[in-house]
């Protein structure tokens, strides 16, 4: 079946320069070939309030509206004005480069992250599906934890993301690295000199993440061969230095091994391969 690009660019508010904490609040999708953009923004802000408690609810709405305005296309409701307006901004919709030209002006309390895409059946279910698979990825708290996306979800998205970029020498569960227990693999990819285990700190019961943190250090721990550099991609709520659970974590890897890093899913999904 055909396919068509589903490109994205994750949105981020950071309140202060100084302190560099920046949480995600939105994320808009482009697919060229339909002439379709769409801005989609927090909709919960329980925690937006837990990480900025001075943050301007009444701007903040001001943004998020006009970034609607700024990007939904095409539009419900056309007017006379409202027409002109989209004869000069939406006039290269379907350009690749679109999304790129709209958000590079964002680098302030807001900005945008590199533009990223996969390819997705064209199909409307399934274009459907992954929006709400890259929504749920990063804007992972704003919804019920019954129906957060999951690791394997993540996995997946991820690896459409590697395939998109057409990267060569990538391996999937490379067989080199295997536990001692359950003879399974440790990473869940293989890019060049790097390993990349995909980690949670997600979990109801605490005692849930500390088994699968012990069980990844001490495979870890146990390799013979290993020569690589290590790479944790984790959820973005969970990169905060007062996170204590992360803190030991990299206490114990620095123990076995300094040539690693813990990078939030936004930041690693949006970098250039």
């Amino acid at each position: 079946m055909a396919e068509v690009e589903l490109l994205y660019s994750v949105l981020s508010y950071r309140p202060s320069s100084i302190r560099r904490e920046s949480m995600n609040v939105g994320i808009v999708f482009h697919i060229p070939q339909k002439g379709y953009s769409k801005f989609i923004s927090l909709k919960s802000r329980k925690r937006l309030e837990t990480f900025d408690d001075e943050y301007d609810k009444n701007f903040f709405n001001i943004v998020m509206e006009s970034l609607r305005y700024q990007f939904d296309f095409p539009k419900e409701t056309i007017g006379g004005e409202y027409s002109r307006f989209e004869d000069r901004e939406f006039s290269k919709i379907r350009d690749k480069d679109f999304l790129t030209s709209k958000t590079k002006y964002y680098a302030n309390e807001f900005y945008f992250f590199n533009v990223q895409g996969i390819s997705v059946e064209d199909n409307r279910a399934a274009l459907q599906k992954e929006m709400r698979g890259l929504e749920g990825i990063y804007l992972y708290y704003d919804r019920p934890k019954n129906e957060r996306v999951t690791k394997d979800e993540v996995k997946r998205l991820l690896s459409k993301q590697i395939k998109y970029n057409k990267i060569t020498g990538i391996k999937r569960f490379p067989k080199e690295f295997i536990g001692n227990f359950d003879k399974s693999p440790i990473f869940d990819f293989q890019i060049g000199d790097s390993v990349i285990k995909v980690i949670t700190f997600d979990y109801a019961k605490k005692g849930n993440l500390s088994k699968e943190l012990k069980s990844v250090l001490y495979d870890i721990e146990h390799l013979d061969n290993m020569n690589k550099k290590l790479s944790f991609i984790i959820n973005d709520e969970a990169v905060d230095e007062e996170n204590q659970n992360l803190q030991e974590f990299k206490e114990q890897l620095k123990n076995i091994t300094n040539d690693f890093s813990i990078i939030g899913v936004s930041r690693f999904m949006s970098q250039k391969f």
